[in-house]
Order: C-alpha cells, then structure tokens, then sequence
C-alpha cells in the first residue's frame, strides 16, 4: 500500500483505540462500544475499497469481530427489484456478513426523483446501524470529500440523510497520489509480475505523472495500472516478432516500452485535454 500516510496513520489509530476498549472489557473495566461505522472519501483510484479491506483484515486479525465474513458491493445493489424487498435484502447482509463495505454509497440517494427503492434502503440502513453499529465492520465508500470540491458526491449524501451521517463514527478523507508516489505504485505492480523496468523509469514515470496531474478526469493509481497495462502490450508486440523468447527477454522492459507507452497515452488524451472545462449542452 503506496501513499495515503495520513490515512494510515488514523486508521492505525482507530484500531489501536478499538483493542484496547476490547481489552478493557476482557479485564472487567468499563469501556463504551465503539461504533465500527466508517466513511471513505476522496478522489477515483486513491485506494478507498482497498483500505477498506485492509480495515477488515486488521480488526479480523485483532480479534474485534465474532463475524468476518465480508462482502464488497455497490451500494444500488441494495435496491431490490420490488417495493418492500429492499428492506429484506438490507437486513439479510446484515445478518450474513460481519465486514460490509458499500461502493459509490451516493448511488442510494442519486438517480430519478423519489427513488422510493433508495429511499427504503437508506432507512433500513438507518436500523441495522443503530442494531450492529459495534458488531459489524461498515465501511461508505466513494468519490467526494474535502479534497475534490467540484465532484463531492459523498458529502452530498452525507447532507441528504442525517440519519446516516449521524450513524458513521468516522470520515475518513483521501487525496491524490504525488507523482513520486504513482512512480513507486508503477514499478511495484511490475515487480509483482515478474517484470523489470529499465534503468531511469522511474524518472520517465516521475515526468508523465506530473503531466496527467490536475487533469479533471485523473484516476490516480489507475493511472498507474494503465500505464503498465500498455507498457506490457508494447513489450507483447516487440516480442512477437523476435525469433526466440526467453525468461530474460520475457522479464526484462526495454525503455522503448516505457516511452511507446507513454506518448501513446498523451496522445490518446490530447484532445480531450482540449476540450476540458468546456460544457455541451443548453445554456
């Protein structure tokens, strides 16, 4: 896990602080139940969902839950087909799972006008966090918060129903990844499939980063994963016409992979970096 410090570094706290309540309770003492109710904010591909496991796996490892089977969904999906359903399906992954984390949680309040299905389901919400707000892990996740004020589509949610807000013990807010940092990200999804990037790569990723930053539509690391996906493409092709292929030229990227890549990408995107800002429609 590249990046994120800061959310680090609170999360690791929060789950020192739920051991010891735990602890406490195992030595007889008072200790208030904390509410295990989180909600993930930030930019697309800061890495919400994956901490969000990372929270699980580490309360699992602590002992704080009797329940550890997890799920991991789009919050629309609690939208039943019929009226009245809604509430059953909420209810029943309450009673399944001990670990819930919802995906683009704002799906439940966007959408048509009087979406009674979203609606119902953000109720029933409302009950089984009041029930099971200390004996399960959930965790809202999705684009917004304080870092990404044009888009704030969870703090949007979070205002449409106080009933929720009130209910989530802790905000958690991401921000986007430093260069130097989707550089590292680059190179560790490599590494992690046996290839090796050439010397000054690193560098090469540094300075294309640094040129897709900012841009309204950045997917922070799946930037990266991208990135790497066309780095092995190019490789692909290269390889394909040599007459013998080896674990070494298998492994090994060439910097004519790395900056294929790269312009390709750029250029893929120049157009649209033309076009940003600019609204279609009626005015």
């Amino acid at each position: 896990l590249v990046g994120q410090q800061a959310v680090r570094t609170q999360l690791e706290q929060i789950v020192a602080g739920m051991s010891f309540q735990a602890q406490r309770k195992r030595l007889g003492l008072p200790a208030g139940d904390i509410h295990y109710t989180f909600a993930f904010l930030g930019p697309p591909g800061t890495g919400k969902t994956t901490w969000a496991r990372w929270l699980g796996e580490e309360m699992k490892k602590r002992k704080l839950l009797d329940n550890t089977d997890s799920i991991c969904i789009n919050a629309a999906e609690l939208k039943a087909q019929y009226v009245g359903h809604t509430t059953g399906r909420v209810h029943s992954i309450f009673e399944r799972y001990g670990i819930i984390i919802l995906d683009e949680a704002y799906s439940l309040t966007e959408g048509e006008r009087g979406d009674c299905f979203g609606a119902e389901a953000l109720s029933q919400l409302c009950v089984e966090l009041e029930n099971h707000g200390s004996d399960r892990l959930v965790v809202f996740a999705g684009y917004g918060g304080a870092s990404d004020p044009t888009d704030n589509r969870m703090l949007r949610f979070l205002q449409s129903n106080p009933g929720i807000n009130s209910r989530i013990a802790f905000k958690i807010h991401f921000q986007d990844f430093q260069a130097e940092e989707l550089a590292e990200v680059l190179r560790a999804m490599l590494d992690f499939e046996g290839y090796r990037l050439p010397e000054g790569a690193d560098r090469q990723a540094e300075d294309f980063f640094r040129r897709r930053t900012g841009r309204r539509a950045f997917g922070n690391c799946r930037e990266a994963r991208n990135l790497a996906d066309r780095i092995k493409l190019r490789m692909a092709a290269r390889l394909s016409h040599a007459k013998r292929c080896t674990k070494e030229t298998a492994s090994q990227i060439l910097p004519e992979d790395v900056e294929g890549a790269m312009e390709e990408i750029l250029q893929e995107f120049q157009g649209l970096d033309k076009n940003e800002g600019r609204s279609i429609g009626f005015s």
